[in-house]
């Protein structure tokens, strides 16, 4: 599955590649090969999975609500006014000493 220009592989595909190695099914450039992922993905999957186990591969996110949209969208436009909200703020501080 691809995402922009990425592929996405679901939890149970990481995992069964990275049993594939672990159980000495073949080599990992040959699981790599045969799964056609790259020798780097396969050997970053086997690095995560040895560090946290399955909890190294998260499931994919599920899709927002038009509500949970609208609240991150929210959260977007109250965080661009806090920021032009503080560079007021500075520049009044910087004019008002100028006048001074």
């Amino acid at each position: 599955m691809l995402n922009g220009r990425h592929r996405m592989y679901d939890k149970e595909f990481k995992l069964r590649a990275v049993q594939m190695v672990e159980k000495g099914e073949g080599t990992m450039t040959a699981v790599a090969k045969g799964l056609n992922i790259s020798l780097n993905t396969l050997s970053g999957w086997c690095k995560d999975y040895r560090e946290k186990a399955e909890s190294a591969f998260r499931e994919r996110k599920q899709e927002l609500t038009a509500e949970q949209k609208r609240i991150r969208e929210l959260e977007k436009e109250l965080k661009s006014i806090k920021t032009g909200y503080e560079i007021l703020k500075k520049a009044v501080a910087i004019f008002s000493k100028a006048e001074q």
